[in-house]
């Protein structure tokens, strides 16, 4: 059996590579031993180790950092405090990733809302597969509606409008 001896060790550390790397690129990762203890560490880019030094600096973790820059974010960005969900919320709203993601478009949106229609029904009417067109025009079931309220508690109280036929 194959095992990574004191020696194996030994020159691992004259190549620069920890007790702790060599084990683990030997015993966790399948490396061969001539690999896992001559092969150089990788190293960091040195713009990015002085901007992750300026995140931790202003409270950032490592992980968040790095997460935010496969997000797409610039090193100043994601070196920046975590966000107060105001901002947050401000910062997605306002991006425009979000903008192109949008179903509707402004006028859409206006349409929508002089209908008396709220944006997250029209796009779980969109999610049943329902037109655009209808999604924003059709009220929103009468039942349901303040004013439908109004016009069944005009009934019961029998303040009603009705019509008598000719």
């Amino acid at each position: 059996m194959i095992y990574l001896t004191e020696d194996d060790y030994m020159q691992a550390e004259q190549n620069g590579i920890s007790r702790r790397v060599a084990y683990q690129r030997f015993y966790h990762y399948d490396w061969s031993k001539e690999r896992s203890i001559t092969e150089p560490l990788r190293k960091m880019d040195q713009e990015r180790l002085k901007w992750r030094a300026i995140a931790v600096e202003n409270g950032v973790a490592k992980k968040l950092f790095d997460a935010r820059l496969r997000a797409g974010w610039s090193y100043e960005e994601a070196s920046r405090p975590p966000l107060s969900r105001l901002e947050s919320i401000q910062r997605a709203l306002g991006s425009e990733a979000n903008k192109a993601r949008s179903v509707l478009t402004q006028a859409q949106r206006q349409i929508a809302k002089a209908n008396g229609i709220a944006y997250s029904t029209v796009t779980s009417r969109l999610s049943k597969k329902w037109s655009i067109e209808r999604a924003i025009t059709q009220p929103v079931d009468a039942t349901k509606s303040k004013a439908a309220r109004e016009r069944s508690n005009q009934w019961r109280s029998g303040e009603r409008n009705t019509v008598q036929p000719s």
